[in-house]
């Protein structure tokens, strides 16, 4: 133990044989410190530095006095001073000083950092001394981030916990440094653990959009596109997303065989019909998922879960979306136009009149400029790049919405490719707006049948890989299910789930509830709240509503993705997580207490006006009014009614 231990690394100390030393006055102290780190300096830049309005006799006069005062409280000779022109520190006597330490290369030299140089230390009526103390912190800083940086880059990709930690301590003081971000990123997606790849890209993308405004760069943000491409494809548990269902073959090649003839110049509008749960929504995903997108102009107008009026219409929400790709890209659409589409976002009381009936809607002369706006700019659009729409559960529509949907479908434009799924059981306007177009020849109509018993067994036996199945209880499966695809492979997941047990339901709701059971109490509270979204529900806003850390949500998000609940999607540089059956979610939702059901509708309705306030973005009047409608809420009916903007 050397006789005098300074410490200037966190709150500064000076012991001598391990008694705490008091200076006389502050001054002597300053003083000691600045020569235990900078060793030496002239008399005159010390006086300059404690005593920059005294003039320079007087201010060497006081140094000489403050040297004094050091010798007197020390041991003298710790001082060298008998040149008239340097004063300095003795650093042949026996002392130890932090920053010394520090400065050299040991491995673990990092530890003595403990929030950098003198932090929070004060010398009245001296900015240069304050100059200076601010200019060593962040040398000391500089030297702390690189040897964190080092010891960052020279772990193991498995030493994820050490690794952790560096990147922890680095970022408390660098936040925004990128480079720290991705390589973590990068590490978690060579580990396979891509939803904290995701997570810590979320937390960057926060930073830098509340304080700096700006937003990750291209590589940053390609990572995370992999990240989200990985974790979405280790999340199917039936293999489903690679294969073409057994008995569905003919008609995924033939939606194929029409989009390359789309992508020749032929326009193509589908619609697939079936009763619920045969795969509608299921084929269609398929379908998109195997065509090239690229180089189109891709709308996918989502229906809410329950029919609702024209305020909660799909088409304000792409509107948005077509207006941003407008501001990014150049085509030749007409100002009065956009200006049209702009006034539907921003003045969206020209929609919401709950007292208009579709018969006045439809001859509302403002209604009526926005469709014709709307449509010619699709029509514009369209002789510039292919544009492709898809719409799942049309069925879900509201009469205006439909209207516009018709006029779109009528459009005369080749370079238009639609896409529709609805239920075979539907309102009088459905049918009307399915028979009309096809009657006209402008809707390719897809009925989607029920599973026939062989393309069960082929289904089990061929995809699934069940081949130790026995025919017999493949046949109860046809029987109990009567070929419904949802019901199906909802049965056999719970078959693989509970070891292929012959305890397990095979009656529809019984299915549905065996596979809720295989859920955890926290997994089975976050799909409720799921449940209550009309169409999905992000991250943001699961952290709103639910008393959880990210981390926590993300692990359950990862339960609910293996159990083929869930499913993710990026739309933008948002991820969105919803059900991957409108069954299910269904279910789960019928299952829940009124007065729960009213709770998590209010809290959903909180989380929007939160997140609204804390971006400052307008708010989000289509989802408060339905989620205060849900829960009852009049006061915030009427307000959100009233105050759209």
């Amino acid at each position: 133990m050397s006789l005098i231990e300074v410490h200037v690394l966190g709150a500064p100390l000076v012991q001598n044989k391990g008694e705490i030393i008091h200076f006389q006055f502050q001054k002597a102290e300053a003083l000691f410190y600045y020569l235990c780190i900078e060793k030496t300096a002239t008399r005159s830049s010390l006086s300059k530095l404690f005593w920059p309005s005294l003039e320079e006799t007087i201010a060497k006069k006081n140094l000489r006095n403050t040297i004094y005062s050091i010798k007197n409280t020390l041991p003298p000779d710790i001082i060298l001073s008998n040149d008239k022109n340097t004063v300095s520190l003795n650093t042949d006597y026996d002392i130890s000083i932090d920053i010394d330490l520090f400065k050299k290369e040991a491995a673990e030299s990092y530890l003595l950092y403990n929030d950098g140089l003198m932090p929070g230390y004060y010398l009245k009526d001296s900015r240069e001394f304050e100059a200076w103390l601010a200019n060593a912190s962040n040398n000391v800083l500089e030297i702390y981030l690189t040897k964190l940086y080092q010891k960052i880059i020279s772990l193991q990709p498995n030493q994820l916990a050490e690794l952790e930690m560096f990147a922890e301590l680095y970022l408390k003081e660098n936040t925004y440094d990128e480079k720290v971000y991705c390589y973590l990123m990068k590490i978690y997606y060579d580990n396979g653990l891509y939803y904290k790849g995701i997570q810590i890209y979320q937390k960057l993308s926060d930073i830098l959009d509340k304080e700096l405004a700006i937003a990750p760069d291209r590589k940053t943000t390609a990572l995370y596109h992999d990240l989200l491409n990985a974790w979405s494809d280790t999340s199917a548990t039936l293999e489903l997303n690679t294969e073409i269902i057994p008995g569905r073959e003919d008609i995924i090649n033939s939606l194929i065989n029409a989009y390359s003839e789309f992508l020749a110049g032929k326009p193509n509008r589908f619609i697939i019909i079936g009763e619920q749960g045969t795969g509608k929504s299921f084929l269609a995903e398929q379908f998109i998922n195997q065509i090239n997108l690229s180089g189109t102009l891709y709308l996918r107008p989502r229906c809410p879960y329950e029919r609702t009026s024209f305020s909660e219409s799909p088409w304000i929400a792409t509107l948005s979306t077509l207006l941003k790709y407008m501001d990014e890209h150049t085509h030749h659409v007409y100002p009065s136009y956009l200006q049209t589409l702009r006034s539907a976002v921003t003045d969206r009381q020209v929609f919401f009149h709950a007292d208009k009936n579709v018969k006045s809607y439809l001859e509302d002369y403002r209604y009526v400029a926005f469709r014709n706006h709307f449509i010619k700019t699709l029509s514009q659009l369209g002789h510039d790049i292919p544009i492709v729409i898809f719409i799942d559960n049309i069925h879900l529509m509201d009469s205006i919405s439909l209207d516009l949907l018709s006029n779109i479908i009528r459009m005369k434009q080749s370079n238009l490719f639609i896409l529709t799924t609805c239920l075979d059981a539907v309102s009088y306007d459905m049918v009307t707006f399915i028979s009309s177009l096809t009657k006209e020849n402008l809707l390719n109509q897809i009925n989607l049948e029920r599973f026939s018993k062989e393309a069960v067994i082929s289904f089990v036996y061929n995809l699934l890989k069940l081949r130790n199945l026995e025919r017999e209880t493949i046949e109860q499966i046809y029987d109990e299910n009567e070929g419904n695809t949802f019901f199906i492979i909802e049965f056999l997941n719970n078959y693989r789930y509970y070891n292929e047990s012959s305890d397990i339901s095979a009656d529809n709701p019984g299915i549905l509830n065996d596979s809720l059971l295989r859920l955890s109490s926290d997994a089975r509270q976050l799909l409720d709240v799921i449940s209550v979204f009309q169409d999905s529900v992000t991250l943001e806003m699961l952290l709103n509503i639910m008393n959880m850390k990210a981390d926590s949500i993300l692990y359950l998000l990862e339960d609910l993705k293996d159990y083929g609940l869930i499913v993710e999607e990026q739309r933008g540089a948002e991820v969105f997580f919803r059900f991957k059956y409108n069954n299910m979610r269904l279910f789960v939702y019928d299952m829940i207490p009124k007065q729960i059901k009213a709770t998590l509708h209010n809290h959903a309705g909180a989380a929007y006006e939160n997140i609204a306030v804390t971006k400052g973005i307008p708010a989000y009047y289509t989802q408060l009014i339905h989620h205060y409608t849900f829960a009852d809420n009049m006061n915030k009916i009427k307000y959100y009614s009233l105050n759209q903007t």
